[in-house]
């Protein structure tokens, strides 16, 4: 049972062009048996642009690619003889492509779209659930991979790095002499003058005695008196001083535990929460200001929980520890509201539902009047934009948003208002109340109401949309965003007995990016009848675009369907 698994690990191989930063030959050499070598190169990735989309082509060799999914949501994917083509329509940092294989052998694998420190995409090969070896250029680059898999008595070493650490170098893999001095030597080194969160060295090992070997050679190579390794109820634990390589390595790159010891035995948990806890001082020490130093917690959990090491309620401990790091009353004030909502939207996944919630109850109660108000903004705008109405429920909105806790500051109304809330629960259990409440509604508000509602259209009934539209009349709001909203509503909810007032609506629609996301909506609807006027403006809509339709539906109106014209 193990042959073919094992056959599987062949050479990683990493060769680009046309790339700026001198990536050559960059290879995961390990030794094989000879009759397993056609496994080598079983795959290979390659990112190129057919028809001015953005397609990968995997080649999958002799495996059958049976789903791939795009954040939990199935992905369109075309299956040749030895390949497969998936439509990728936009480098975002949160995208991960899940490929699962069924042939000799089932593994899940992922392509990951992460920035690099310029910001510009780039793909990182998760295989196994370890961040193997970044694609630099999703245009020229390809790289094969085969799977890695622990042996017992043997020392698995992973290496990922940033995209412009490897320079000319081989990394070698050899099971009888696991990790010479000079590897280990170039790989430290490669990661040592990077502030990206992309660029550690993960050690996993099934003996006690490996571990310790490999961190006391590691504390020599880095050729300091001030690094400390210390042997805690079993756990190995190196830390670094801010001083070697930059600060933010103290915990980001060179924290190593036995995974073992912290997977197998809870009461180990303590004791790694205090070295953490120890690492993240000494890193905040040197500049409470550098924002790697501020998010590298975060990552680290994040890439640990990946890769199996850090047992999920550790990570969440972790995270809340960060999280009051990151917002003490000394930082909080120079942190923008962009990241501080991008923050928000980690930790909820990191530490669930229904911690997060606790945790900032708390925190808004103590923090709403000493925190800025952009940040203070950017908290509840992560309520409105959880993705089911069902949450939203169990936020104490009227304790919030009561009169005398509202800033007396027009933006700040809209956002803390929950005048939205309560109106969209009340359509959603299709009861329309017949008063002035949508009316009394500001451009911003109705905005977010639509927001909510088509997170959770399915509860909509055809009876309800056509109420909604006779009592209040959306199709003829004003406002072209509301306008889109609703009409993208009426195609999602299929509402037949509103798109006479749909198909009008769409022609005083001007704007090609309020038309596009209707649509598409429209196109997955084979009952809706297109007459020679709509399709006219279609085709007008799409020149005055030069893009494609798919790539405006997901920049302004994301939706589960991804449907493409």
């Amino acid at each position: 049972m193990w042959l073919p698994v094992l056959g599987l690990l062949g050479a990683v191989a990493c060769s680009v062009a046309n790339y700026s930063h001198s990536l050559t030959n960059v290879s995961l050499d390990m030794d094989i048996a000879p009759s397993m070598q056609w496994f080598k190169g079983a795959a290979t990735l390659t990112m190129k642009r057919i028809r001015n989309e953005r397609v990968m082509v995997l080649d999958c060799g002799k495996f059958h690619v049976t789903k791939i999914t795009c954040l939990e949501q199935d992905v369109q994917f075309r299956q040749f003889p030895g390949r497969v083509e998936v439509l990728v329509e936009k480098a975002d940092p949160v995208i991960v492509i899940q490929v699962a294989y069924k042939g000799s052998f089932d593994s899940n694998s992922s392509i990951r779209m992460v920035p690099d420190h310029n910001g510009l995409p780039s793909f990182h090969f998760i295989q196994d659930g370890r961040n193997l070896f970044p694609c630099p250029d999703v245009n020229t680059s390809q790289f094969t991979f085969a799977a890695s898999i622990r042996v017992p008595g043997s020392l698995s070493v992973i290496f990922s790095a940033s995209l412009d650490s490897y320079e000319n170098h081989t990394f070698h893999y050899k099971q009888d002499n696991p990790v010479t001095t000079s590897q280990l030597a170039m790989a430290v080194g490669r990661i040592s003058h990077h502030n990206i969160a992309y660029g550690t060295l993960y050690v996993e090992t099934v003996s006690q005695t490996a571990a310790l070997a490999y961190l006391s050679r590691w504390k020599e190579l880095m050729d300091t008196k001030e690094a400390t390794f210390r042997r805690e109820r079993g756990l190995s634990v190196l830390v670094m001083p801010s001083s070697y390589p930059q600060p933010y390595a103290a915990y980001e790159n060179l924290i190593l535990v036995n995974s073992e010891l912290v997977t197998e035995d809870q009461s180990h948990l303590p004791v790694l929460i205090r070295a953490i806890a120890t690492s993240i001082t000494i890193g905040l020490r040197a500049s409470v200001e550098d924002r790697w130093l501020k998010e590298g917690l975060i990552n680290w959990i994040e890439r640990k929980m990946l890769h199996h090491v850090v047992d999920p309620s550790l990570a969440q401990h972790v995270a809340l520890r960060a999280w009051e790091k990151e917002f003490s009353t000394n930082s909080i004030y120079s942190t923008t509201a962009e990241r501080a909502f991008a923050m928000f939207i980690r930790l909820e996944s990191l530490i669930g539902l229904e911690m997060f919630t606790n945790f900032m109850t708390t925190f808004i109660s103590r923090n709403m009047f000493i925190t800025p108000g952009n940040l203070r903004s950017e908290m509840l705008k992560v309520f409105h934009n959880l993705p089911c109405i069902d949450k939203l429920r169990r936020f104490p909105w009227d304790e919030w948003c009561s009169p005398g806790q509202m800033p007396d500051i027009p933006h700040y109304r809209d956002t803390l208002s929950a005048a939205p809330l309560k109106l969209a629960i009340s359509w959603l259990n299709n009861k329309v109340p017949i008063d002035s409440q949508f009316a009394n509604l500001n451009s911003v508000q109705r905005s977010l109401l639509f927001d909510l509602l088509l997170s959770d259209h399915s509860r909509l009934t055809p009876a309800t949309i056509y109420q909604m539209d006779s009592i209040y009349s959306p199709s003829f709001s004003p406002d072209p965003v509301i306008r889109s909203k609703w009409f993208v509503l009426l195609a999602r909810t299929r509402s037949y007995k509103c798109y006479e007032q749909l198909h009008s609506g769409l022609l005083t629609l001007n704007m090609a990016e309020h038309c596009i996301p209707v649509y598409v909506e429209l196109r997955a609807d084979t009952q809706y009848e297109w007459s020679a006027s709509a399709l006219e403006k279609f085709h007008e809509h799409r020149k005055l675009l030069h893009v494609s339709v798919s790539k405006v539906l997901k920049r302004l109106n994301p939706s589960p369907k991804r449907a493409c014209l």
